[in-house]
């Protein structure tokens, strides 16, 4: 491997579902192939990316909605295919094994006052199609932490109540709810490499870590959060050296808006 992207989509948005498919046209026609998440995080964390293709690119979706894997009517844009829809359509026209991770908030609580408060009360962030996503074989459900310190909440598993900014989890008994304790609610909700002890993955909200995280909790208390792996919202390739914590993420509408913006699938 001489360097990997990671894409960034939000299935609740819907210019995110005319990009993807062009996205996937492109890998396509690049034959840049599409491997998991946990596929690079492995091979960094064992150093044998070397053994992984010179380009490729990885898929993760963020904050879990259902729109990841379920068709919705929805009431201002009308019909949205999921993102799963969207990967079966692009196998079909010949694509190569479309593979994606989907970074879902833990908390059943949180989740529901979202969709309350934020989703005019439509249940479009539910765990019901968790299973059913991993059992396609094109998903793994891996963890956006348990409540992802959201405005919208009545309260935060944060000591002093801190909103939209991840940076503020700097202590242990935080950082336990937030990482450790949501991937096991995760497993125990949908068992899959993406959450389970030993291979889990994470996804920073906000892209916001500290140093906390990268120099207290990360590595002292690996036997108890089980997490092998961490995404960031850093615009920047993946290489052999970079750090399994610190793993960049290209976000579309935050970072680039078309592919002629992107390394290795355009000409950025």
């Amino acid at each position: 491997m001489k360097s990997a992207l990671v894409l960034c989509f939000h299935s609740g948005n819907a210019e995110d579902y005319l990009m993807l498919p062009q996205v996937l046209a492109q890998a396509q026609a690049l034959q840049v192939p599409i491997l998991p998440l946990l596929t690079l995080v492995e091979a960094l964390r064992t150093q044998r990316s070397h053994e992984l293709p010179e380009h490729f690119i990885c898929l993760s979706f963020d904050d879990g909605q259902d729109m990841d894997f379920v068709d919705v009517q929805h009431p201002v844009h009308g019909k949205q295919p999921s993102f799963a829809s969207i990967m079966r359509e692009a196998e079909h026209a010949g694509a190569s094994p479309v593979h994606a991770t989907s970074f879902v908030i833990a908390s059943p609580q949180a989740r529901a006052q979202i969709q309350d408060r934020e989703m005019l009360g439509f249940p479009w962030m539910s765990d019901q199609w968790w299973n059913a996503a991993v059992a396609s074989g094109r998903f793994h459900i891996a963890s956006h932490s348990y409540d992802h310190l959201n405005l919208s909440l009545d309260s935060v598993k944060q000591r002093d109540d801190v909103r939209n900014d991840f940076s503020s989890i700097d202590n242990y008994e935080d950082a336990n709810w937030q990482i450790g304790k949501a991937r096991e609610l995760i497993e125990t909700i949908c068992p899959n490499p993406g959450s389970a002890a030993g291979s889990a993955l994470f996804a920073y909200p906000f892209g916001h870590t500290s140093r906390y995280l990268l120099e207290e909790y990360w590595p002292r208390f690996a036997h108890e959060h089980q997490t092998i792996g961490a995404v960031t919202c850093e615009p920047s390739l993946v290489i052999a050296k970079t750090p399994c914590f610190e793993i960049p993420r290209l976000v579309f509408g935050m970072h680039w808006n078309a592919i002629s913006e992107l390394p290795i699938l355009g000409s950025g």
